[in-house]
Formats: C-alpha cells, sequence, structure tokens
C-alpha cells in the first residue's frame, strides 16, 4: 500500500473513532440541564489541574495527565448530575497565575454581530435599545464605535458606560 493512501485510511479511521465517540457520549447523557464548565490551568505540562464546576457532582480541581480522556475527568469528579448538558461543556483556561476561581476577563461584545442578548448585558441597554441597534446595522455597519451614537437613546453618557466594552470588527 502506498505511504499516501496508508495516511488516508488513518485520517478517515480517526474521524470515524471520534465521531462514534462523541454519539456514543452524547447518547450515554441525553436531557436538558446545566452545562459542565471544564478549567484548565496553564502552563501545559505532563500534569494538569483541571478546575471542574456547574453540573458535576463534586465540582473542585483534579489533576490528570495530559493523555486523560473527557470520561476520566468526569468520573474524577463524581460525574454529571441528572440535569446535566453535555453537549454544552464550557472549558476555560485561566491565564499564568490566575485562579482557576477567578472569572477570565471578559471578551469585548462586537456591536456588528451581536445577539439581542449579548446586547442586552451593556449597561443601559434593554429589549427594545438592543433592536435599535440591530435595526440600525442592518442598514448601516458599524465602522467606528462613536457612530453607534446615532442609535436613537444612546447619547454620549450611555456611550462612555459601555466604549470600553464593545467593538467593531
Amino acid at each position: 500500500m502506498k505511504d499516501g493512501k496508508r495516511w488516508t485510511y488513518i485520517f478517515a479511521l480517526l474521524i470515524v473513532v471520534i465521531v462514534v465517540g462523541g454519539a456514543v457520549l452524547i447518547s450515554e447523557h441525553r436531557g436538558e440541564g446545566q452545562p459542565i464548565e471544564i478549567s484548565l490551568s496553564s502552563p501545559p505540562a505532563s500534569e494538569i489541574e483541571i478546575y471542574l464546576s456547574g453540573a458535576v457532582a463534586n465540582p473542585g480541581i483534579y489533576t490528570f495527565s495530559q493523555d486523560s480522556s473527557i470520561r476520566d475527568i468526569l468520573q474524577a469528579a463524581g460525574g454529571t448530575t441528572e440535569d446535566a448538558q453535555p453537549n454544552k461543556v464550557k472549558i476555560q483556561v485561566p491565564y499564568i497565575d490566575q485562579s482557576p476561581f477567578e472569572k477570565p476577563p471578559k471578551t469585548k461584545i462586537n456591536i456588528n454581530t451581536a445577539s439581542l442578548e449579548e446586547l442586552q448585558t451593556l449597561p443601559g441597554i434593554g429589549p427594545a435599545l438592543a433592536q435599535r441597534i440591530i435595526d440600525y446595522r442592518s442598514e448601516h455597519l458599524f465602522c467606528t464605535l462613536p457612530q453607534l451614537m446615532e442609535v436613537k437613546g444612546i447619547g454620549p453618557a450611555k456611550f462612555a458606560q459601555m466604549e470600553d466594552m464593545i467593538t467593531v470588527v
């Protein structure tokens, strides 16, 4: 067998294993409920500290080798709760010297792509104003941050409250 064909077969087999493994994991944990949060401490080493929280039986910090599977990690935390949503696993990788209990710095909200719900996380933005932002951007793409003040209901004071939390890309 040629070397190129061998790698093609290996790659195809790897994809099949990943898809089947994911399907098995999802089918074992069907249902609605809380997402599972997994936080990895850095830097990567032969052993990794992971902070598990959310819908696991025993939240906390666990140490694993690099070849540990998600199943190993969840079993160490006592498994998932009955209302867990394993298809919505949240993985947090803290910065160096950051405690896994600290929240990572928030990313800025892109006002050109943010959903109605994301826009409502900004100070002073309710459902009606969020909808006006979406309506405005459907006709005029935001090129600069101050352009947001062209939306009815956003003046200099409200803009100043959110300026550090938004971006245009």
